[in-house]
């Protein structure tokens, strides 16, 4: 991570995730259209922010956990795309050798990516396995205790709930949302909302 400290961009839940996660110290605060309770500085929105932009590092904190609305998170990323995007790496987490971590990447307290490729601004939440070979494009969200075993891959602006799991070499199109508790067994090929064991289109 740079030497700067990092602007969270977004005041949410996962922003309250990652000051916990990553402390205090390392961040300088954080831009969101209206103040909220988590423990860091708030810069305004973001218009406030660009008009006194010094170059911070951002790091994109809006996680889009409610309704797996990627798309507004990746305009959101679009807006900060002149910054640099900081990667923040929980030290409780497990990033073994040969792991390709994308730049704004979040791996979060007790995650594990076992030689797994993640692109650009990626969340790897709390407990979540990523298994050897996955592959992961830009802006996923991958929730607390998901499993994506061997091979996996998971295309651009997809949402992995909480607990999901997605077995060996599954592909998952973009724009996916993968349902809390989803057993995924074939691959996923046309954009949508998959739930159940095992896993079926629902929306």
């Amino acid at each position: 991570m740079s030497s700067k400290k990092v602007v969270l961009i977004g005041g949410g839940g996962h922003a309250a995730s990652l000051v916990n996660a990553f402390g205090a110290e390392k961040l300088c605060g954080y831009v969101a259209p209206e103040a909220s309770d988590i423990p860091l500085t708030w810069l305004g929105d973001d218009d406030a922010f660009f008009a006194a932009d010094n170059g911070s590092p951002v790091h994109i904190a809006f996680a889009a956990g409610r309704n797996g609305n990627m798309e507004a998170r990746r305009g959101l990323i679009s807006q900060y795309g002149n910054h640099e995007h900081a990667i923040l790496i929980a030290d409780t987490a497990t990033v073994t050798p040969g792991s390709r971590i994308g730049e704004g990447c979040a791996v979060m307290h007790g995650a594990i990516v076992n030689g797994a490729t993640l692109g650009c601004d990626c969340i790897v939440n709390t407990g979540a396995v990523v298994e050897h070979a996955c592959r992961l494009e830009d802006n996923v969200f991958i929730g607390p205790n998901a499993t994506l075993c061997g091979g996996v891959t998971v295309g651009n602006n997809c949402f992995i709930g909480a607990g999901a799991t997605v077995i060996n070499c599954v592909r998952i199109c973009d724009g996916a949302v993968i349902g809390a508790g989803a057993v995924v067994t074939r691959d996923i090929t046309s954009a949508g909302t998959y739930a159940g064991v095992p896993a079926s289109r629902i929306k």
